[in-house]
């Protein structure tokens, strides 16, 4: 088990009935949820449409793209399953 919980502040009503949990196999995530008022966060995941993805690499001046780079059955089985795993 690559995550972790602890405590921590609630951002919305201060509370320290709140858990934090943090996880990075197979990326990046953090949840939050407060008991106390209900405040919660997640980590989405998601894929960026080729036209909003074009206007960020525009702001970073990177050339636009074609097409989105094809990902491996692999990497998306394990996004999704990771997911769904563990909200």
């Amino acid at each position: 088990m690559s995550g972790v919980s602890e405590s921590g502040l609630c951002p919305a009503c201060d509370s320290e009935e709140c858990t934090v949990y943090r996880d990075c196999k197979p990326f990046n995530r953090v949840s939050l949820e407060c008991l106390e008022c209900g405040f919660f966060t997640y980590t989405q995941v998601a894929f960026n449409d080729l036209a909003y993805l074009n206007s960020v690499r525009e702001d970073s001046d990177l050339p636009p793209l074609t097409t989105l780079k094809e990902l491996t059955d692999d990497t998306t089985t394990e996004i999704i399953s990771a997911w769904v795993a563990s909200p």
